[in-house]
């Protein structure tokens, strides 16, 4: 009899980081900085007028000219399943018709939990001093005024940051063109690293790809992935494994140890898909009293970040059962193909069907 192979929850549900949501003021001005500055494309629009929202679904198009032909022309049913099928994550922002709120850009001694999105690029102080000066972008921080002076910190309209990183020297797309600019992180605060990897390493089958400790916070880099996914078919007979009690597959000592090689930092800045920064200020995991801002309060504006899952319904059951803190329910609301769960800091997680659509008049 074959042995049952042991592998998280997110990974039998083939589980993928495909958004991260930012509340916006005017859709106009900051789609069209995204697309001028960064080089994105605006692939999938929904215009849910009577709930007074829109959703704008931005992409870096991919940098291999044969797979960006397949892309679908944008606000059409290819663009939709497109989007609903992503192999890499997407810019959600939401903007909220005839809104009077202030938006927060989550660093602001009252507001602090997500810090920021980030884009990589091939020379960052070239490509600060291009936008700066010859884009007019506004920047926090330029990189000769940040501590490292080797990343940037640039505003979008709505004042959240955006972090300008190098990227790798070896990725393929430098032969290609070293002008691409690709979408490759969002960082969140995180209060207790040891709940906050389980959480994303079993329930949501992300990856650890890179950990880097300083003398007060650490940084811990995960990513999905979204190539050689094991079919569903084939996941029928595994077995789940409880990582809290199987060492082989979560042990934090270990996990907050490694990952620190220069392969693995190699790994981390060669990846096209974005990747989840988690950063840990030590000791808050030691004060009771302590809890970041999750952006859905006031003042609000990073939303969440969304999953796609493979038999969403099966999954949401087995989340029931490990006692997960659910917002939304599917069978609530109007729509019964999404699900949003709390993390171990109360920062929401969208749960979407893959494959799904909505309908929107």
């Amino acid at each position: 009899m074959k042995e049952k192979k042991a592998i998280t929850l997110g990974e039998k549900y083939e589980i993928t980081w495909q958004q991260t949501m930012l509340r916006i003021y005017d859709p106009k001005t900051t789609v069209e900085f995204y697309e001028k500055n960064f080089g994105m494309i605006n692939l999938h629009t929904y215009y849910f007028n009577e709930y007074n929202f829109s959703l704008y679904f931005l992409i870096t198009p991919p940098y291999d000219e044969e797979e960006k032909k397949k892309l679908p022309k944008p606000n059409t049913k290819e663009s939709e399943k497109y989007l609903w099928n992503l192999n890499t994550v997407c810019l959600e922002l939401t903007y909220n018709h005839n809104s009077k709120e202030k938006l927060s850009n989550g660093n602001n001694e009252n507001d602090r939990g997500f810090g920021h999105i980030a884009f990589n690029c091939h020379d960052v102080e070239e490509y600060c001093n291009y936008l700066f000066k010859e884009k007019g972008v506004k920047f926090h921080k330029l990189p000769h005024e940040t501590k490292m002076k080797t990343v940037g910190f640039a505003l979008d309209p709505n004042q959240y940051w955006i972090e300008i990183v190098k990227r790798s020297n070896n990725v393929p797309w430098n032969h290609i063109n070293k002008d691409i600019h690709n979408f490759s992180q969002t960082m969140l605060r995180i209060k207790d690293p040891e709940k906050s990897l389980y959480f994303y390493i079993y329930i949501l089958g992300m990856k650890l790809i890179y950990v880097k400790h300083n003398s007060d916070f650490s940084l811990y880099f995960l990513k999905s992935n979204y190539i050689n996914n094991t079919s569903s078919k084939q996941l029928e007979n595994v077995e789940n494994t409880n990582l809290q009690e199987n060492n082989k597959i979560y042990n934090f000592n270990e996990l907050k140890n490694g990952y620190q090689s220069n392969e693995h930092y190699e790994q981390f800045k060669s990846s096209w898909e974005p990747v989840l920064e988690l950063t840990h200020n030590h000791g808050t995991e030691h004060d009771q009293n302590f809890a970041y801002h999750n952006g859905n309060v006031e003042p609000r504006g990073f939303g969440h970040i969304g999953f796609l899952v493979n038999d969403i319904e099966s999954y949401c059951n087995e989340l029931k059962s490990l006692n997960i803190p659910f917002k939304k329910e599917l069978k609530d609301g109007l729509m019964h193909n999404i699900a949003f769960i709390y993390d171990p800091d109360n920062y929401l997680v969208e749960l979407i069907q893959r494959d799904t659509s909505f309908d929107c008049k």
